[in-house]
């Protein structure tokens, strides 16, 4: 093996790369499957008062495509998984406080609006388990995953600043400013920075990865994501993306033996970075 690609599959997760001669038909379903639940940052609101409704109804909707999927396939009935998530204390924690949720129901005042919120709880947690059934023994599929994350922030970052821009130059970008234009189509304007952020390290992955135009397009969706991110200026999301940017570096530097490819991969994940907070002067 180069040290080329010894530095790529370091760059990711230890498996990644393990296999790239086609896909299977379960691979197939897994990133499928990825790609619906990414389409949840592009939905309408269907004349709903918030967005969150319909968008718990279409994961509800995923859960049972997915559940329906693993119980079809017998193969991806893994015992080493239950016993992976028995002695998980992360997944131990995140139970115990579904728990105490539910227990807090009782006590609630508007009972009504606990239920919904535990059935939300629930909806997260069974797409926990189904995610991570679909990616026991899949990791090698992360780049692609994380390919599809890039293309879901370019989208959803790219649609931003556009209608920002627009809106804009018709009226003024105090207005703007002002409006909910930046918060797209999520909640608000602190989801859809969360939402970004959360999608960052992916597209890092993606980046230090995948070549030619690929790689490229992932460097312009970095921009347009932290570009949003600065023009939102909530201080938990440009810390988060701070610190998961300056983690990522070190790592990446830590991992790679190539310094001279190394420096060229940093100029990708860097200046992307400064391009967007310099590119919000023209606004």
């Amino acid at each position: 093996m180069s040290k080329s690609n010894k530095s790529k599959i370091h760059a990711a997760p230890s498996n990644v790369g393990a296999k790239s001669n086609g896909l299977s038909y379960e691979e197939f379903m897994v990133l499928l499957l990825v790609a619906a639940f990414l389409l949840i940052d592009f939905l309408p609101y269907f004349k709903s008062y918030e967005i969150i409704a319909p968008q718990f109804l279409y994961l509800t909707v995923i859960n049972l495509v997915t559940g329906l999927y693993i119980y079809s396939n017998p193969l991806l009935h893994q015992q080493s998984l239950i016993s992976i998530f028995k002695q998980s204390y992360i997944f131990g924690a995140y139970i115990g406080f579904i728990v105490l949720c539910s227990i807090s129901i009782f006590f609630a005042k508007n009972v009504s609006l606990g239920v919904v919120s535990i059935a939300e709880i629930f909806v997260v947690l069974a797409m926990f388990i189904n995610f991570s059934i679909l990616f026991y023994n899949k990791l090698h599929l992360v780049v692609k995953v994380a390919f599809l994350v890039g293309v879901s922030a370019f989208f959803q970052a790219g649609v931003v600043l556009y209608n920002f821009d627009t809106f804009a130059k018709s009226k003024s970008i105090v207005e703007a400013l002002q409006s909910n234009i930046l918060k797209g189509n999520a909640g608000n304007i602190n989801i859809l920075a969360a939402s970004l952020v959360f999608k960052i390290p992916f597209i890092y992955i993606g980046i230090v990865n995948l070549h030619n135009w690929k790689k490229w397009f992932l460097t312009i969706g970095l921009i347009f994501a932290s570009a949003v991110i600065f023009l939102i200026s909530a201080r938990a999301s440009i810390l988060s993306l701070i610190i998961t940017s300056i983690v990522f570096l070190i790592y990446f530097i830590r991992v790679n033996e190539n310094k001279k490819q190394t420096a060229m991969q940093l100029l990708f994940l860097v200046l992307p970075l400064v391009v967007s907070f310099f590119w919000l002067t023209k606004f």
